[in-house]
This record gives C-alpha cells, structure tokens and sequence, in this order.
C-alpha cells in the first residue's frame, strides 16, 4: 500500500511540474475573445482591435493593419494582469509604441471615474457595452499609446462611465 502511495505521490508531482512548466502563460483578465472586436473613434482617428489569439490582437489604426503579439502578465502591475505588449516600430514605424489590454477593478463608480479622468486628456476613452472602455493617443511625433480596458466596480461589470467625461 505504501509502494502505491508513493507511486500516485511522484505521478502527481512530474504532472504538476510538466503542467507548470510547459512553456503556456496564459493570460488572465484579458478585454475581448474569440471573435471580438472593439472598435471606435475618437479624435485620434478611427480604431480596431480584433482578437487573433489569446496573445495576438489585429490592430486597425486609420486604416493601416498590424497583428501584434503581446505577453502575459505573469503580476499585476499597476492592478491589471491581462497582456502588454511596448517597443519602438511595432506598429510600422520606428516610434515608441504601447499596447495594453486588462481588466480594471473597483470598489465603486467614483473610484472608476477619476482613474478615467486619469489618461482623458490624452486618450479620449470611448466607452463600448459590457465595461469595455478604449483609448488611442497618437502625439504629435507620431507615437502610439493603445489601451482596452474592462471596468468593474464591486465584481459586476461597470456600464456608461463615459458619460461622465
């Protein structure tokens, strides 16, 4: 019996050490899935995001398409996990560009409005349904900034902020 034991014990922990260490950093809290898109425009030009994959969204910027392969969170930073992806060109030019897509949580919709007064002079949020909240900054020296979020205030899904911009 105790052969047994020790059998299921060593079984249990190689499946655990493969299943922790095969390479797949799935995110977690990410804005859109399989078959989404967002999309809006705001003073910046016109935008979509569509998902590709768990990592990899389609990025539609006034016309021109680029796929980006973003990474996982592995720690929150700054309060969101989902994906991020920054670098000089990514989006075609040889510019600083930023793309960064989570879930953003609060304990109430006054707290959720000022972190959107936040980045409002720049970003312009456009709000979509279910939470999701976009923004595209594009300064004067072309670089792009792209941000997706999905509000929650006390676990439920934060509908029409922007109408408090």
């Amino acid at each position: 019996m105790k052969i047994l034991s020790t059998v299921f014990s060593v079984l249990f922990a190689l499946n655990f050490v493969s299943c922790a260490h095969s390479g797949k950093n799935y995110p977690k809290e990410t804005v859109i899935s399989t078959g989404e898109e967002f999309s809006f425009k705001n003073k910046h030009g016109k935008f979509i995001i569509r998902h590709v994959s768990e990592t990899k969204r389609e990025l539609v910027v006034n016309g021109k398409h680029h796929v980006i392969n973003a990474s996982a969170r592995k720690e929150r930073f700054n309060g969101l996990l989902g994906i991020v992806k920054s670098g000089r060109g990514f989006l075609g030019k040889d510019l600083p560009t930023a793309y960064v897509e989570g879930e953003r949580h609060f304990q109430n919709r006054s707290e959720a409005i000022d972190k959107l007064y936040e980045g409002s002079d720049l970003f312009d949020w456009q709000c979509g349904r279910h939470g999701v909240i976009g923004g595209l900054y594009i300064s004067p020296s072309g670089q792009i900034d792209v941000r997706l979020f999905k509000y929650f205030i006390n676990g439920e899904l934060a509908e029409n902020l922007c109408s408090n911009l």
